[in-house]
Parts: structure tokens; sequence; C-alpha cells
């Protein structure tokens, strides 16, 4: 079946959505899992969506959804224990779903169906990720204050978490520069205290951090669920 498909990148996905017909499909392989599946409800009330983020070890700012819908399932996708976080999968007759959402950071996503295939690639560690190391200082001095989807991996320690902040803020120090950035972590991720503590003084890899300035508060910040980052060492 895979010898049917081609094989693409994740960069390859809005090319794909603009020139290629719905019935288009194709294969990616090694995409690594950085957080945990959810479920969420279909928007027309038709059903369930089963979603997990998703990158390119290979490139920064490759990341998007790995999505199926409960009408027309992916049987594996679905199965509760068979996808888990920091995990290479293969996809096998996969297509392109577009999200037209204007404040989705992954408008082409990877959409499984009946006709899809999933595979769990063993291994025994994470993959080796090439970085895109950025400083905060960079940052600050090369990028306008009204840059969006600016896309950066940082090598930061949390040094303090902000009192009364919603949503949960921690100021982070760049190991790079020294300059600060503050780390924005929203829904489930602001109750996770245990791992708050776990990773407060502790030298961390965020990879595909979403930053941008917020002339509100007059700061940058970066956004990235809990789940994705890495201890510098791990890897």
């Amino acid at each position: 079946m895979a010898d049917e498909y081609p094989i693409v990148k994740l960069h390859d996905l809005r090319d794909i959505y603009e020139n290629k017909s719905s019935a288009y499909r194709f294969c990616l392989s090694s995409l690594w899992t950085t957080r945990k599946p959810f479920l969420s409800d279909v928007a027309d009330g038709s059903g369930t969506k089963k979603s997990v983020y998703v990158e390119s070890p290979g490139k920064t700012g490759a990341a998007t959804l790995l999505i199926s819908f409960s009408e027309s399932p992916c049987t594996k996708f679905f199965d509760e224990n068979f996808i888990k976080i920091n995990q290479l999968i293969h996809v096998i007759g996969a297509k392109v779903s577009h999200n037209p959402r204007s404040e989705t950071r992954c408008p082409y996503q990877i959409l499984l169906d009946a006709q899809s295939l999933i595979k769990i690639v063993e291994v025994d560690k994470l993959p080796s990720l090439q970085l895109n190391l950025i400083s905060v200082k960079t940052i600050k001095e090369s990028f306008d204050k009204t840059v969006v989807d600016l896309v950066a991996d940082l090598k930061v320690v949390p040094i303090e978490k902000i009192r009364d902040a919603n949503p949960v803020k921690l100021r982070l120090k760049d190991t790079m520069s020294d300059e600060e950035i503050i780390w924005n972590l929203w829904d489930e991720d602001e109750d996770d205290d245990e791992r708050l503590h776990e990773l407060m003084g502790k030298q961390l890899l965020i990879r595909n951090g979403h930053i941008e300035y917020y002339s509100l508060f007059e700061e940058w910040q970066v956004t990235k669920p809990i789940d994705s980052v890495l201890l510098y060492n791990v890897f």
C-alpha cells in the first residue's frame, strides 16, 4: 500500500492543498508526536475528532496537526493507547485538511480516514533534532514588534512563576544572551503544578516556539504546550 503513494514533507502540505485534487493521498515518514492526543467535538455536531500535534525532527518550523474524524476514522489512530507523546510515526494514504480559521497556527493538517494507515517507529531514544537556536537578544534586536508567525527554537531556563497572571506565565532566561522572555501556559497546562515545579531552574529546549510581542504588557512572549518542552540534556 505504501508504494502506491508519494512520500512528501510537512512543508509540502500547502502546495498539495492548492495544486492537487481533494482525493490526493500521500505518505509522511518520521513524524514526531509532541503532545498527548486529544478528542474534540466537530463544529457541526456530526461526531468527534481526534488530534495530535506532530513535528518534523529535521526542520524547525515544520509542525501541524494529525487528525481523524469519527465518521470515517483511522481505526488504529482512535485506539486509546496507540499514540503517545514523543513517538515517531509513519502515516500512509493521508490527505490534506484545510482549517480556514484565522486564529489557527496549523491551517494545513494531515487527515487520516478509514483508508489510511499509521505505524509506530520503535526507537530507543528521541529523534536527532535539527535545531534553529536563536537568542532572545537577537529576537529583540532583529525583529519588528509587529512580527507574526515567528517560529524558532529557544534554549532557556525558567526562573520565576509570575503570580496572579492569567494565563499562567513563567519568566525565562535565555542561556545564549541572558535576556528574558515570557512563556504563556494555557488550558490544562496552567494547572500542571507538578510539571512546572519539575522544570524550574533547568535548561529547556522550546522547539518550534511561537514568538510574538504583546504591546499590552510590553513584552516578548513564547507559546508552546508544556508537554512539548524537552530538558536540553535529554537528546
